[in-house]
């Protein structure tokens, strides 16, 4: 119904170009030439989507709450036609994502609801543009709507971080070319590289984090020791990040440690940027757009266990993974391996500038995602 409800309320494009608001005719304009830029450039199928616009009286068009078991770091799925098996679950209404959340209390979950302003239904509808974002800037526009048109290229139903993180590098990828085909003047070039360079490293922290859990939720200890070192865990990964802000975007993340962290939240974060540096590895093995797509489509079709093999290889050769393994083995031939990898981790940040001190930027949270 919810999906009905957009159908329903949809407005040419044409004609508020023609007759809207000023400032919704300027936005409108300059999203024809990413989408011109995408369908011709980056070979994305663009079809009768973004041809009408809705308007919505709320924030976000969808909430998604994500679930974890409370001693595992991996998403619960939930299976629906069309999407398949993914990582989370989509309400058109806040209301209705909060009924399910109380009705699943008992099943002692760790959750997180977090509101969306824009997804894909993967080429099953045209989606239309929607208020939730026409009025960002057109950097922010131009990574938002490639993200989104590249699930239409290749979606593997089932695999939610592999869907998200090719998305997530197609729209990365995809705006950088952008600005630099338009001119963008060297100070914006150098900002939207900071901030990929920022997110891949305070990702990269989180991964540190999950890895700790995981070696606690392994051990043959009673559950309520591992209730309270879980606690303890989660703390110590906010302490590190407060103590370490320089280095880990300059104040950018604040706003992910505002809401409660658990299992839950750093898995809304894996699925939608533990791969990137796969993908951006690919790219460069590739050469153009269309040399990625293929290698990318061959990754889908292969078993699930092939996959992961070839994209944990890819990664690896990410300039922030291998950095970051390089100084955490620097640590911990100068502090000894106690054990404790967050530890580890957290003393490189502490010891070490990864990528140097970062400018100031807006607070945004790279767990509450933007888009679907």
């Amino acid at each position: 119904m919810g999906q009905f409800r957009l159908i329903a309320a949809q407005e040419p494009i044409e004609q508020l170009i023609q007759n809207g608001p000023s400032a919704l005719q300027s936005q409108l304009l300059e999203v024809q030439k990413i989408l011109d830029f995408a369908e011709g450039h980056m070979e994305l199928p663009l079809g009768g989507k973004y041809q009408t616009y809705v308007k919505l009286e709320r924030d976000y068009v969808l909430w998604n709450v994500v679930g974890a078991e409370e001693f595992s770091v991996e998403a619960r799925h939930w299976c629906f036609p069309i999407a398949g098996c993914v990582t989370y679950r989509g309400y058109f209404l806040e209301a209705d994502a909060l009924a399910y959340i109380n009705r699943i209390q008992a099943e002692n979950l760790d959750l997180y609801l977090g509101g969306i302003s824009a997804y894909s239904t993967l080429g099953w509808f045209n989606d239309p543009l929607l208020s939730t974002y026409i009025d960002w800037p057109l950097s922010s526009l131009a990574l938002l709507l490639i993200h989104e048109l590249a699930h239409s290229k290749i979606y593997l139903p089932g695999d939610t971080r592999f869907s998200e993180a090719f998305a997530s590098f197609v729209g990365q990828e995809g705006q950088r070319q952008l600005l630099k085909l338009n001119g963008a003047d060297v100070g914006e070039v150098q900002y939207w590289s900071m901030r990929r360079e920022q997110n891949a490293l305070f990702n990269n922290y989180l991964l540190s984090g999950r890895e700790a859990l995981v070696k606690l939720y392994d051990q043959p200890i009673p559950e309520f020791s591992k209730r309270i070192l879980k606690q303890q865990l989660m703390a110590e990964i906010k302490n590190c990040y407060t103590r370490n802000k320089a280095q880990l975007g300059a104040g950018r993340f604040d706003s992910f440690f505002q809401q409660v962290v658990n299992n839950a939240r750093l898995v809304s974060v894996s699925s939608y940027n533990d791969l990137v540096g796969a993908f951006g590895e690919l790219y460069r093995r590739a050469g153009s757009w269309s040399e990625f797509y293929r290698l990318s489509s061959g990754l889908a079709q292969m078993s699930e266990s092939k996959r992961s093999l070839v994209l944990a290889a890819l990664i690896k050769q990410s300039p922030v993974i291998t950095g970051m393994q390089e100084l955490t083995k620097e640590e911990v031939a100068y502090r000894g391996n106690d054990g404790n990898t967050h530890k580890i981790q957290c003393d490189t940040f502490t010891y070490h500038y990864f990528y140097g001190n970062f400018p100031g930027a807006e607070n945004d949270s790279i767990g509450g995602r933007s888009n679907g």
